[in-house]
């Protein structure tokens, strides 16, 4: 398993789609290699929808439902960045 800091890589703010697009751009090495990646969400204080709807929406185009469900984890999350990535990954299409 490969350990990932999101602040290390986005800075503690995660509010833009470019931000997005720089962790997926780290995570998408390691799941090419076929490893498993947990985000470490230390030191994170803001994230936005954006954020997390570029970089879900890039796994899932790239690799698709299985990889993003069975190949990451998230870890440190506060309770607010949960609710943000569970409204974002989990949201039903109108």
């Amino acid at each position: 398993m490969t350990k990932l800091s999101v602040s290390a890589i986005t800075g503690p703010y995660c509010a833009t789609y470019t931000q997005g697009e720089q962790l997926f751009a780290q995570v998408a090495q390691h799941l090419r290699a076929g490893a498993h990646v947990q985000l470490d969400f230390a030191d994170v204080e803001f994230t936005s929808s954006s954020f997390f709807n570029e970089f879900f929406g890039s796994i899932l185009e790239k690799f698709g439902e299985e990889t993003l469900s069975q190949c990451l984890s998230f870890v440190s999350l506060r309770p607010r960045h949960r609710f943000v990535l569970d409204r974002t990954r989990y949201a039903t299409p109108v």
